[in-house]
């Protein structure tokens, strides 16, 4: 976790803004570089579990254990979507959306994720689909894959004529 001491001679810039996550570019003082940092104010005790070092397990998941252990605990720990729904309904980031198509079905938003930082090389979107009852890859069945297709697809051709 890195600490931003703000001085006379240094800044934030806001990129974006939306619920408790912000992307702000700090400007030091002129000699040193720009430090590009993500702020969640206020945090929660989730958000600083999320971002701190974690022990990783990997676990042979059956419909079973899905159903009786992951999804309670998807519901228990799921962290607050507003942010989700402010993109979809326009509400925060609308100049940060790189591709949108309304269809309710088969329809999503396209923006760049928090997690990019900025280099065309390393673009990295996220697709945040208009439907709300998916909560995770489990949830998808052979009658998604239009909607899967229709990002592909769309996802492809926005990429090739932004470059």
């Amino acid at each position: 976790m890195i600490v931003i001491i703000l001085q006379k001679k240094s800044y934030l810039e806001k990129i974006f803004h939306n619920d408790v996550y912000g992307d702000y570019k700090y400007f030091p003082k002129s000699e040193l570089n720009t430090i590009k940092t993500t702020i969640i104010h206020p945090a929660t005790e989730k958000h600083i579990v999320k971002f701190s070092v974690q022990k990783c397990y990997i676990v042979d998941e059956t419909p079973q254990i899905y159903n009786d252990i992951i999804l309670p605990h998807l519901f228990r720990e799921q962290f607050n979507l507003q942010w989700v729904y402010n993109i979809l309904e326009h509400k925060s980031e609308v100049e940060r959306i790189v591709l949108e198509d309304v269809d309710p079905d088969n329809g999503f938003v396209m923006v760049p994720d928090l997690k990019w930082n900025g280099d065309v090389d390393t673009l990295y979107l996220l697709a945040i689909i208009n439907k709300r009852n998916i909560k995770s890859l489990r949830d998808l069945t052979q009658e998604h894959l239009p909607l899967l297709r229709n990002i592909k697809e769309k996802g492809i051709v926005s990429l090739i004529q932004h470059l």
